[in-house]
């Protein structure tokens, strides 16, 4: 079996791409091995690329960006299995049963914040003695 993407466009209709071809271009233009008509995907929206074992999502400056599990995707990032990307209403969910095992991703850095002030330990007179 080999890596796809099971696309779904706005009417619900479901088709399958196999990634076949080194790169895989997707857009509104005839052009793009994957066309899609959603009317906010760009003649020339992104592209997958084959990296080695894995595949590289490229948005390729989209007007209306390219999103990756519902995160707007800023240039280009290694797709793992079960990654839902979405251009307007078309959703694309990439598969490949082939795919090495990665550890997830580190999860998104929060803002540091200052540990709160503890208070200090009080014991009573005499607590503990008999």
């Amino acid at each position: 079996m080999m890596a796809k993407l099971t696309i779904t466009d706005n009417s619900g209709k479901e088709r399958i791409h196999e990634l076949v071809d080194d790169v895989t271009t997707i857009g509104r233009a005839s052009s793009n091995i994957i066309q899609v008509a959603d009317e906010k995907a760009s003649r020339q929206h992104f592209r997958v690329e084959k990296a080695g074992e894995r595949f590289r999502l490229v948005d390729l400056g989209s007007t209306n960006g390219t999103r990756l599990n519902g995160v707007k995707l800023q240039g280009q990032v290694l797709l793992r299995p079960g990654d839902k990307l979405s251009v307007g209403k078309t959703v694309f969910l990439f598969e490949d049963p082939n795919a090495p095992v990665m550890p997830p991703p580190p999860p998104p850095p929060q803002e540091a914040q200052a540990p709160a002030p503890s208070a200090p330990e009080v014991h009573p007179e005499g607590a503990g003695r008999r």
